[in-house]
């Protein structure tokens, strides 16, 4: 679901744009989505279930109406299906708040192109944990095509690089049976992952490795090395250096695989824009293009072998193989 707002009037869409942010954040924060997931509902009993007054209530609820977020019907009120079959969690809704006020530092992050707030995952271990899961949840369809499409018979050795809770390197496990993988994370999300894959059918395949990749030590030999969603958190130099140590711990004829978000100038994707922009926000860096990601590889000897995009905007999956010298 898309919302045009008038390109035309400036301050319509400066005002529209954060207010719809503000109406989703806080019909999160009451359980709006939980109670309406559950039937319809009059508003009375909205208000008395979310300690909110009759009024907020029904003025919240018009504009998620006009958002074709809900429908009423006889003044009882639901989740539009299309909305209810996706809904993410109201923990997750109500997370953005956090990152609205972030967002109030984004003119000093322009004026001195440094970061100016820090991401809300690493401000405590119940946030952290959330932010992983909901990455996992919202990965996993996009792993899995991932692992789908990747251009090889078989996999021994994988290096997740910044994996999360190894979404990808166990939908890669999924595909291929003999394949193991190491997720190279920090130790707090190392810790997560270890916890979470113990239980499940990978335990013995999936390990967890605790550090920073781009300070340690890469394990060696490995067939495939994925860099998810993790390029647009570093700098020019350090994305270089990145590919020049994945290379050095290749395999012959071994793949680089990368997924992320490009910024290109043919591209006048709002998401990608934002994205790159959240960038700079939280990391003092940006989303790169796509030709810029094809040259620092192709600078450190590797061939680009598959470039495809994903149904997210700006986003595409990179496939580039070491040479079988």
């Amino acid at each position: 679901m898309t919302f045009e707002f008038p390109a035309s009037s400036l301050f319509e869409l400066a005002a529209r744009g954060y207010m719809v942010s503000r109406v989703i954040q806080t019909a999160g924060t009451l359980r709006l989505f939980t109670l309406l997931a559950s039937g319809w509902q009059s508003v009375e009993s909205l208000a008395h279930a979310s300690r909110a007054s009759v009024q907020g209530i029904q003025a919240l609820l018009k504009v998620l109406r006009a958002l074709n977020v809900v429908s009423e019907n006889k003044g009882r009120w639901t989740l539009c299906p299309e909305i209810a079959a996706q809904l993410p969690s109201e923990e997750a809704l109500a997370g953005l708040v956090g990152g609205y006020q972030d967002w109030l530092a984004l003119e000093e992050a322009v004026r001195s192109g440094r970061a100016q707030a820090e991401p809300s995952y690493h401000r405590d271990a119940a946030s952290m944990r959330q932010f992983l899961l909901n990455m996992h949840l919202s990965s996993l369809p996009i792993a899995q095509e991932l692992a789908t499409h990747l251009p090889v018979s078989t996999l021994r050795r994988v290096l997740d690089l910044g994996g999360g809770l190894g979404t990808y390197a166990i939908a890669i496990c999924q595909r291929f049976p003999e394949a193991t993988a190491i997720v190279l994370e920090l130790p707090q999300v190392a810790a997560i992952g270890t916890k979470l894959v113990a239980g499940s059918a990978f335990a013995e395949r999936v390990r967890f490795l605790g550090g920073n990749y781009l300070t340690d030590p890469f394990p060696p030999e490995n067939d495939l090395i994925l860099m998810c969603n993790i390029l647009h958190q570093e700098k020019p130099n350090a994305v270089r250096r990145l590919f020049r140590k994945a290379v050095a711990s290749l395999t012959k004829a071994g793949w680089i695989v990368i997924h992320e978000t490009l910024v290109d100038d043919e591209d006048r994707s709002l998401a990608a824009a934002l994205a790159s922009l959240n960038s700079l926000l939280y990391y003092g860096s940006r989303n790169y293009s796509e030709e810029e990601i094809i040259r620092w590889l192709e600078a450190e000897g590797l061939v680009v072998r598959e470039i495809r995009k994903t149904v997210e905007p700006g986003a595409r999956i990179i496939l580039a193989q070491q040479p079988d010298r």
